[in-house]
């Protein structure tokens, strides 16, 4: 927090520092003193991509703070995955998605979507797990059957685990090798 506070001592008009400032103090709860923060990098007429870090940091404070208020909110919880996952924030996006749904366990869609992030994420064995939980829930439901059955053949086959997982990513051709790529990012989440 000092190294940018005496960044904008520097150079009062630098949004970087502000932004960088604004973040840390996100993080330590200082919601009102980053909403100044961010408030001032609107007022430097920033870029397109400076002002949508400032909308989303925004977004994620208004959150947060509504959080601190309500802590069993599925919605805020729910909402607050979205900001992490817009952020490319991945395992902070799934846990408040975990957390959403076992607030509220009634809602299928925050299953859905959770399972949607673990699916692009290569995170099989969670995946696995939703779609199985959303069949039970909407056996009618034609892609979570298909789903479920792809992902329960992945995590029971390793070959055909490392053929998909393969098939997901874009190796240039000289490291075209790829026998020693994990199987998953599961791992990362236990």
């Amino acid at each position: 927090e000092s190294a940018f506070r005496t960044a904008l001592a520097i150079e009062p008009k630098y949004p970087f520092a502000r932004i960088n400032l604004a973040m840390t103090q996100i993080g330590m709860g200082e919601y009102d003193e980053a909403v100044k923060q961010l408030v001032e990098v609107r007022k430097l007429n920033p870029t397109k991509r400076i002002l949508r870090t400032v909308d989303e940091q925004l977004r994620k404070v208004r959150v947060l703070r509504k959080l601190a208020y309500q802590p069993d909110s599925a919605e805020l919880t729910r909402a607050l995955g979205i900001n992490y996952y817009s952020e490319g924030r991945i395992l902070d996006a799934v846990r408040a998605y975990r957390k959403a749904s076992t607030l509220d366990s009634t809602d299928a869609s925050i299953d859905y979507n959770l399972a949607r992030i673990c699916e692009n994420h290569e995170l099989v064995q969670e995946a696995r797990r939703l779609y199985n939980r959303l069949n039970a829930i909407a056996p009618q439901e034609m892609s979570v059957a298909a789903k479920k059955e792809l992902f329960a053949a992945l995590e029971n086959d390793p070959k055909q685990l490392r053929q998909w997982l393969n098939s997901r990513i874009v190796v240039p051709s000289d490291h075209a090798d790829t026998s020693n790529h994990p199987p998953s990012c599961d791992q990362a989440l236990a």
